[in-house]
């Protein structure tokens, strides 16, 4: 690649144009389903433009190929569908016109490139320009590439120019983190600092590229790909990302023995047991990613507090929450009057989201299928519950569900902020980087149901009978 930019000094631009943009288009991974549509087995390069761009890449690509498919090289008029191409040529589109340009193809599969500073800035995949001294030199939009699902060699990032974008902001934002994340002491790092993933995507290979040669926590670093997570991998961060939450509800419930840090990429995937999530925060405060404080205090992790600041902290955490929701139901004894040969109803009320996650951590704990989780929306529906868990109901809920409870006599768990007496035997505080559990011992004497000591000894009682 070097040779091309060095031969560009004295060799003819109309022959060094088709003939860059070949070999880098030569160094994309290609989607099977885009290069499925091969017509006659030939590459379609469309080329939009006069026609002496059209002759030159007709002239200088006659007989090469790109993913072993000989080119064919098209000419490609406004307007025109370029469903059959499976790239296209823009000489020195305009700003306006390269953003029009994505717009119209950027979902298509179709691998845009183009000539001219801030082409790949505007949504196309490769863009290339003459530079210093009349070298020609390109830049990459891995985002572009990343949408239309193509990959591309990683020994371009060191010959080209990575433009911004979500996937370099991504694994930039991971190496800091990893970087400025103090380890448990109970679990020293080795020789070398081990991040798994997997899968190979694009932010593993820039992550790659960015950690290659550097240290993190002092080690030198090393990106290793697994099937699934096993304490025989030896890794030290885990990379998951929307596609693995299964893989994540795994581990997550495994984190504190395993002291693993997890650095997920994903909508709501700290609120399933990553300490980091990398996914663009949607609010107001300009948080760059979303740190889970309650993970973070299980495994012993300590961020720097510099990185704090801009962080968005979650205070909801499942797989500590299941971990409790599943210890109260063990380690409380139930009344006489209750069948316990049959698997217990566990409802949660009005098809709550943060319960809806408990449930499927609640099926991997509970192996024996003693509990079976199901939401429920009508006061009827709680006739055969054996317990029930809310989330900050409102006023009037709670007014319902407490004569419900009296008169039906279920377990009965409550999330709420505050530490009011609903009706609930148990109530459930979720803090920055704690969750507090409180119970209700007037409430428990009326029922019959008798938290085990254990249980007694995690939490606070509150409005004693004996005061």
């Amino acid at each position: 690649m070097a040779s091309w930019g060095r031969a560009a000094e004295t060799a003819d631009e109309q022959v060094m144009r088709p003939v860059i943009i070949s070999r880098l288009l030569n160094q994309v991974r290609w989607s099977p389903e885009q290069l499925s549509k091969a017509s006659n087995e030939k590459f379609v390069y469309c080329v939009t433009g006069d026609y002496s761009i059209y002759r030159d890449f007709k002239r200088y690509l006659k007989g090469l190929t790109i993913a072993n498919l000989l080119i064919s090289i098209e000419a490609l008029t406004e307007g025109e569908s370029a469903d059959h191409c499976h790239a296209i040529f823009y000489k020195s589109p305009s700003k306006q016109a390269a953003i029009s340009i994505v717009n119209d193809y950027g979902n298509s599969g179709v691998v845009l490139t183009g000539e001219g500073r801030g082409v790949a800035q505007a949504g196309f995949h490769i863009s290339i320009f003459v530079g210093k001294d009349e070298f020609f030199d390109f830049e990459l939009n891995l985002d572009a590439f990343q949408n239309s699902e193509h990959g591309i060699d990683p020994s371009l990032f060191s010959l080209g120019k990575v433009v911004p974008g979500e996937v370099a902001r991504r694994a930039s934002l991971m190496r800091s983190l990893l970087g400025y994340t103090e380890w448990p002491t109970d679990a020293p790092l080795s020789e070398t600092f081990v991040l798994c993933t997997f899968e190979q995507s694009l932010l593993v290979d820039y992550a790659s590229f960015l950690l290659e040669s550097k240290s993190i926590q002092g080690k030198l670093s090393n990106i290793k790909q697994i099937d699934k997570f096993t304490v025989s991998d030896g890794c030290n961060a885990l990379l998951v990302t929307e596609a693995e939450i299964e893989q994540l509800k795994k581990i997550a419930l495994q984190r504190k023995r395993e002291k693993i840090l997890i650095v997920a990429v994903g909508e709501r995937l700290s609120e399933n047991g990553a300490h980091y999530n990398l996914a663009t925060v949607d609010d107001d405060t300009n948080s760059r990613f979303q740190v889970n404080l309650l993970a973070m205090n299980e495994t012993g992790h300590k961020p720097h507090y510099q990185l704090l600041s801009s962080a968005h902290i979650v205070s909801f955490d499942v797989p500590l929450l299941s971990q409790l929701f599943f210890q109260m139901l063990q380690l409380t004894n139930v009344p006489k009057q209750i069948d316990t040969t049959m698997p217990r109803r566990v409802c949660y009320w009005s098809s709550q989201q943060e319960f809806s996650d408990v449930s499927e951590y609640m099926k991997l704990l509970d192996r024996q299928n003693h509990y079976q989780m199901i939401s429920v929306a009508k006061l009827d529906e709680l006739d055969k519950c054996f317990a029930l868990i809310t989330h900050e109901t409102s006023s009037t809920e709670q007014l319902e569900l407490e004569r419900k409870q009296k008169e039906k006599g279920f377990l009965y768990i409550s999330q709420n902020k505050t530490s009011k007496n609903i009706g609930a035997h148990y109530n459930i505080k979720t803090e920055p980087n704690r969750i507090v559990l409180e119970l209700f011992d007037e409430n428990l004497g009326y029922s019959g149901f008798t938290p085990a000591p254990l249980l007694r000894s995690k939490g606070i009682l509150v409005g004693r009978r004996d005061q």
